[in-house]
Formats: structure tokens, C-alpha cells, sequence
């Protein structure tokens, strides 16, 4: 059996047309409330009609099911960040390749579906990968935070997110993994706001050094801390990246 093959038999179970279908027709109902007014029956026929363009558009999109096997034969890398738990799972199990999460923290810590269970950390540590942790101080806050609601500013002061706090997952996927081959600095500060959205010590770039001592306190040698520092990055880019 080809692995096209193997992929359209997961078809029923992903539902992927279906679950277009669905969204799109729950969209288009006429009666459907908008804002503070009801959508007139003019306008209500512009809008199916630009959701049908989508639908068309979307459905059009032949075997996307197979742009994972054909990842795989281009030996791309496959980044499972910003996925939702169920979505991992398929991808893992549909994708033989490299995979990394570029900004990911730990669920067990930081409570909250934008974060990893263990399950999954361990998927990718399974498969060779890399787990880069993020700065993003919603995602190393120890409350949850909801991530279909994500307040527009942080609820809580800058300096209850601590370098400390960071560690914590840091050293977490360390002792998942029983090395430290696996952990690693993914930064984000771009993606969250810069020094507001960062943990207390994070000025620029450059106060990532401080990572350093804090292990070291932690009692990571200095083999442990050149891979978490950058050496995990380069190993594992050298390793799947093109010469």
C-alpha cells in the first residue's frame, strides 16, 4: 500500500472536507445574528457568496491530506507549535520526518492548551527533536490564562514572571528526557511584545546570557548548557537542513 493510499484511509477519521462544510454552513445561515444587527437578505447573499468562493477554494486544495507525505519526501522539517493537541497527534502520526516545536512550553508547569502535556513532549523527544522554550509570559505565568480570550494586556505584574520561572520548563523536557539534548532557547520575544511580554530580567536579546548562571545554579555542567544554549539547535540543523 502506497502511503497515499495509507493517508486517504485516515480521511474518515480526519474529516477534514466535513468539518469545512460544517463551519461554512453554521456561517452562511440566514438568520444568523451579526455584531449588534441582523445581516439583510442583500447582504447576507454577498457574504455566501464570497464563503462559497472560500469552500470552492479550500475543497479545491487536491490530497492535502498528502502535503505531509510529500514534506516527507522533500525532507522538510515539520514545526508542531501553535497546534492543538488532537492536530499533533495526527501530524506525528501521519509525518515520518524531523519534527521540532520552535516555542513551546510545558503543561505540567504552565497550565493552559497553548502549552505541551507530557505525552507530547515525549512524542518529540522520541522522534530526535527539539523543544525551543518560549518567553512569552502568558505561557510561563503559573495561572491559566484563556487562550480563546487572551486578555489584551498582562494580568499580572512583570516581575511575577521570572528567568527562574523560564528554567522551571527548561529543566522540565531535561528531566523527561533524562539529557539535555533536547531542550533549548526558543526566545519569541518578537512574537509577544518584546521586553513587556517577556519574563522580568529580558531587556533585549542579549539578557539571555543570564540562562547560564541559572543553570549552572541548577547544577548543569557545561557540556548540559552548551546544548540548551544553542548546540541542540545546530546539531539538529545540520543534521536535517541542506548543505
Amino acid at each position: 500500500m502506497s502511503k497515499i493510499d495509507e493517508l486517504n484511509k485516515l480521511r474518515p477519521k480526519l474529516n477534514v472536507e466535513k468539518s469545512i462544510r460544517d463551519i461554512l454552513q453554521i456561517i452562511k445561515r440566514p438568520h444568523k445574528v451579526y455584531g449588534h444587527g441582523v445581516v439583510s437578505h442583500k447582504e447576507m447573499e454577498k457574504v455566501v457568496k464570497k464563503l462559497d468562493k472560500i469552500e470552492s477554494d479550500l475543497l479545491d486544495i487536491k490530497d492535502h491530506l498528502g502535503l505531509l507525505s510529500n514534506m516527507d519526501k522533500l525532507n522538510m522539517i515539520l514545526d508542531v507549535s501553535h497546534t492543538s493537541d488532537e492536530s499533533v497527534r495526527q501530524e506525528l502520526e501521519i509525518f515520518e520526518g524531523p519534527v521540532i516545536a520552535t516555542h513551546q512550553n510545558c503543561r505540567a508547569i504552565t497550565p493552559g492548551e497553548r502549552q505541551f502535556p507530557d505525552h507530547q513532549i515525549k512524542s518529540v523527544i522520541e522522534r530526535g527533536g527539539v523543544i525551543g522554550h518560549s518567553m512569552d509570559t502568558y505561557m510561563l505565568w503559573s495561572k491559566e490564562i484563556d487562550w480563546s480570550n487572551i486578555p489584551p494586556s498582562r494580568p499580572f505584574p512583570k516581575d511575577e514572571v521570572t528567568l527562574d520561572n523560564y528554567v522551571d520548563h527548561i529543566d522540565y523536557v531535561c528531566q523527561l528526557a533524562g539529557n539535555s539534548l533536547h531542550a533549548a532557547i526558543g526566545g519569541d520575544t518578537d512574537g509577544q511584545g518584546g521586553m513587556i511580554g517577556a519574563p522580568y530580567e529580558i531587556d533585549t536579546v542579549a539578557d539571555y546570557q543570564k540562562i547560564v548562571q541559572l543553570l549552572e545554579q541548577r547544577g548543569y555542567q557545561n557540556e548540559d548548557i552548551e546544548n540548551i544554549m544553542y548546540k541542540n539547535w545546530q546539531r539538529f540543523f545540520e543534521l536535517y537542513l541542506p548543505s
